[in-house]
């Protein structure tokens, strides 16, 4: 048996202000039930209802699931494609994040999106290879609850307040009645020290996080602090290659899901979104870096 279940509750966490700009987002969990007994032939997949949004304009988006990866060249993985029904022309921008849920409710096999435009013509997100289906089936990873795959989709749009309907089930707010703005968002609550865990040493600057956060967002990070979630004594991390500045946009952008300085210094970002396998933030400042390349080819070529 294949269902889904949207949630409705959307807390204020999982609304965010920029500026004219809104964030909403909207979380699907999937289950398909005796896994193993679904797993066929690569391009066997399933199709889900569509992702309906309180939005003024159409953005519904589904996706498939392929149990044993969607060509051959994928064969023994788990595979997902997002879709949208209808995306051209739309003001809004959308993000996709994905994880499976095991036995203990964690979030394991983390993937996630750069923020996608309607300029660059989007209408899919697909991740060929999130993970072996021998490694989802080996009971000694506790992937599978009771047999059964659990799946996680969240999906993220961006765009003006105004495309935000009323009736959707996220309670609107002002600006200040929510959460900080994204550039004094670390400064308010990263700072301060209270219910941290761990401490980012970067020269002069103390950046108090959490390791949750940080084991969820990143690989290298859940690397680094696995087993150790039960200890009450603070991790110190001390981080000399990298300034400070750039380790604040990594932190915001692990908090928040957006680096607003990322223009200033997307080669930095780039740099430490690889280090610590944040493939979002990494697909962001690519795409910056890209677009600058190309903007100084045409000056040289409109030049001669």
């Amino acid at each position: 048996m294949f269902y889904i279940l949207a949630e409705s509750n959307i807390s204020t966490d999982d609304i965010l202000y920029n500026m004219n700009e809104t964030y909403v987002k909207d979380r699907h969990i999937c289950t398909i039930e005796n896994f193993k007994l679904h797993i066929g032939e690569p391009g066997g997949k399933f199709i889900s209802n569509p992702f309906s949004f309180g939005t003024t304009e159409k953005s519904d988006w589904y996706f498939w699931l392929y149990p044993n990866g969607d060509s051959s060249e994928s064969k023994g993985y788990l595979s997902i494609v997002f879709k949208s029904l209808d995306y051209s022309g739309s003001a809004m921008k959308s993000k996709f994040k994905f994880s499976i849920i095991n036995n203990k409710g964690e979030e394991k096999y983390v993937r996630e999106s750069c923020t996608l435009g309607s300029y660059q013509c989007v209408n899919y997100w697909t991740v060929p290879k999130i993970v072996r289906v021998d490694t989802l089936l080996d009971p000694s990873n506790g992937l599978l609850r009771n047999g059964n795959l659990v799946l996680l989709f969240e999906i993220f749009l961006i765009g003006p307040n105004n495309n935000i309907t009323k009736n959707h089930s996220a309670t609107q707010f002002k600006l200040d009645e929510t959460l900080p703005k994204l550039d004094n968002y670390l400064d308010q609550i990263l700072r301060r020290q209270l219910s941290t865990d761990c401490i980012f040493v970067v020269g002069k600057h103390n950046f108090y996080v959490h390791k949750h956060k940080l084991i969820n967002r990143s690989p290298v990070f859940g690397a680094m602090f696995k087993d150790q979630l039960k200890e009450s004594k603070k991790s110190v991390i001390e981080i000399v290659d990298f300034k400070a500045d750039v380790v604040k946009e990594m932190l915001d952008y692990i908090y928040t899901d957006e680096a607003p300085n990322l223009k200033e210094m997307a080669v930095e970002i780039f740099m430490i979104a690889y280090r610590y396998g944040l493939n979002g933030l990494k697909s962001m400042a690519f795409e910056h870096i890209m677009n600058k390349l190309k903007e100084e080819c045409l000056k040289i070529f409109s030049t001669q």
